[in-house]
């Protein structure tokens, strides 16, 4: 019995510090790597569209938007900061931390 229950609170840690991994890696990704600000977004590299729409809670939507600024050569040569400010003008999404 005492065996039992030492291993269902052995699952019952290892769920919570799955959980709190995944929560904190999540974060982790949330936040804005501000040593990118001033290096140009390549259009052609798709993780750096998924890793600037990442940074938005409406993720598709500004993946979508940018996909289409990409397209018609709206950001090219773009830093990652003017592209920011341009999410921040046009679809009024707060610059993210």
């Amino acid at each position: 019995m005492l065996a039992g229950h030492r291993f269902r609170g052995a699952n019952l840690i290892t769920r919570w510090n799955n959980d709190y991994i995944n929560c904190c890696i999540t974060e982790a990704t949330m936040a804005r790597d501000k040593s990118k600000d001033d290096k140009f977004l390549n259009c052609s590299q798709e993780y750096e569209l998924d890793y600037v729409a990442g940074l938005y809670t409406d993720k598709q939507k500004v993946y979508d938007f940018l996909k289409k600024k990409c397209s018609e050569g709206k950001i090219k040569y773009s830093t990652h900061k003017q592209v920011y400010e341009l999410i921040k003008r046009e679809l009024g999404y707060n610059i993210p931390d």
